[in-house]
């Protein structure tokens, strides 16, 4: 099976698009783990990333993007069916970034505006008219990608002590990001793994891959991702699991079990376990500072500073403390919204859609649950500036923003979702 032949017989030059696009988000950073480069000031054996190689991606996209629109221009091709206010909304958060950008001489801002500015150019030109099942085929080889990648680093670590990119010798402290090299960028691209295995896989092979992408995310040692994909699930599992009376015991007691277990291990090696947590925070000890000053800018910021009209290039870790300060209320609210509704559209896609379209399903599973998932995880962490989240995040928006403003065509969506994970 090969992931680049995206073109195929119909030559679907959407497809070609947004399947080049999610290869380039997916493995370009592949390159940090075995050349060892990412960030010096978070480990003791990387360096720091060249300027060339981090500005490259942007290049690469941004070449694909205008030689698709080269090729629209020629073809002539019509602006397809729009969602106009979600374009819009999209429009006005891509182009606020760039111009207090090009005003103040922040990369960070552009950055933001610049990926964003990819859901506008998609959103535009019709990306809903996808071919699905060679998409999710992208997305199934980004699955196994990242699982065996993560088996690989975490063997390599466990003989012969490699570390990756956020890891110290000697300490509790080694996160395994697979191929991003990233744990907290990986953490959230589970999100879509998940999501995606949820539909797209059945029987013994999606608990086998769902249940390696547990582990996966737990060794990511990122609470922020966690957490995030966790609250991901709830609406997901409270849709699956009703008037499924048997199922919903099988659930509880499952989870119940779970954590009589956790709590009857605590109980007989409590030494053991309090020092291994204890050891765990101290680790994370820096970390949790930095993100609480992040909160602790909120009391200093002014009136006009919160209406958007006194910009602060001043970035921390949390991503709407840092939007709030850098472009005011309005602009929070506007970016808080267009991606719970996205969220929102992706789930009722995915509830209403065909129950033969499996591959179409699995993508908009993978978008309801990304796009849930850095709603929560923007609040701990600078979503819109981190790479490849922000390009997923903006791929994601620009299909909802090209598939028009209804999301439903059938009629019984919750049996639809539960014939889709009864492995259809």
């Amino acid at each position: 099976m090969n992931i680049f032949n995206l073109y195929g017989r119909n030559r679907n030059s959407a497809t070609f698009l947004v399947g080049l696009l999610v290869i380039i988000a997916l493995y370009y950073n592949s390159y940090r783990y075995p050349l060892m480069l990412n960030s010096a000031n978070t480990s003791p054996t990387y360096s720091d990333t060249p300027a060339w190689i981090s500005l490259g991606k942007y290049i690469v996209m941004y070449s694909a993007m205008f030689f698709y629109t080269l090729v629209l221009f020629l073809r002539r091709k019509r602006v397809g069916s729009l969602n106009i206010f979600f374009f819009l909304s999209l429009f006005y958060l891509s182009i606020v970034p760039i111009i207090y950008g090009a005003f103040l001489g922040s990369l960070a801002f552009v950055e933001l505006g610049v990926v964003l500015a990819l859901a506008v150019h998609l959103g535009l030109f019709g990306a809903s008219a996808l071919d699905w099942q060679r998409v999710s085929r992208i997305l199934s080889w980004g699955v196994f990608a990242a699982i065996f990648v993560d088996i690989l680093q975490v063997f390599l670590f466990i003989i012969y002590g490699r570390l990756p990119a956020l890891a110290y010798a000697d300490s509790i402290s080694v996160r395994f990001g697979s191929f991003l090299d990233d744990p907290n960028g990986f953490g959230l691209l589970i999100a879509i793994f998940l999501g995606f295995s949820t539909i797209y896989y059945g029987g013994l092979l999606r608990v086998v891959v769902f249940g390696l992408l547990l582990v996966a995310l737990l060794l990511t040692q990122s609470l922020t991702a966690i957490i995030s994909v966790l609250v991901a699930f709830i609406p997901f599992i409270s849709v699956f699991l009703r008037g499924r009376p048997r199922r919903l015991i099988l659930f509880w007691s499952a989870l119940t079990v779970f954590f009589l277990s956790l709590a009857a291990l605590l109980s007989l090696n409590y030494a053991t376990v309090s020092g291994i947590f204890m050891a765990y925070m101290q680790t994370k000890e820096g970390s949790i500072d930095t993100h609480l000053d992040s909160f602790a800018t909120l009391h200093a910021m002014t009136f006009i500073r919160l209406i958007g009209l006194d910009p602060a290039d001043q970035w921390g870790e949390s991503g709407y403390v840092n939007l709030l300060g850098s472009f005011g209320i309005p602009y929070l609210l506007f970016y808080g919204s267009v991606h719970l509704y996205g969220a929102y559209f992706c789930f009722k896609k995915l509830v209403s859609t065909d129950s033969s379209w499996s591959a179409e399903r699995a993508f908009w599973s993978a978008g309801y649950f990304f796009l849930a998932a850095i709603s929560v995880a923007n609040l701990n962490l600078p979503v819109g500036v981190i790479y490849p989240v922000n390009m997923l995040g903006a791929i994601f928006l620009g299909v909802v923003a090209s598939t028009g403003r209804r999301p439903m065509n059938c009629k019984n969506e919750l049996g639809s979702l539960k014939n889709a994970v009864d492995g259809v």
